[in-house]
């Protein structure tokens, strides 16, 4: 649970403080971006289905494997010293 609760965090502070607690228009995707995206919109069929099939614990796998991907991609990205 601990990647799950990082990223919110790491998210709600960033866009509070940077961006009066509004989430900013995107501005143009590359590769990375796109590919994270498209991994969580099919997470969310993918964990879905495994809860409807009553499997959990995969599902919160799954779920916890997608929050590590999106930090590590905020890592990469740092989008904190991109604004300074």
């Amino acid at each position: 649970m601990h990647a799950w609760g990082n990223l919110a965090n790491r998210m709600l502070s960033f866009a509070y403080e940077r961006f009066d607690g509004v989430v900013p228009e995107p501005g143009p995707l590359d590769d990375e971006d796109r590919a994270l995206l498209a991994r969580v919109e099919a997470g969310f069929e993918t964990v879905g289905g495994l809860y409807d099939a009553c499997k959990f614990r995969a599902a919160l796998g799954e779920a916890m494997g997608l929050a590590r991907q999106a930090n590590g991609y905020l890592d990469r990205k740092a989008p904190w010293f991109q604004i300074k």
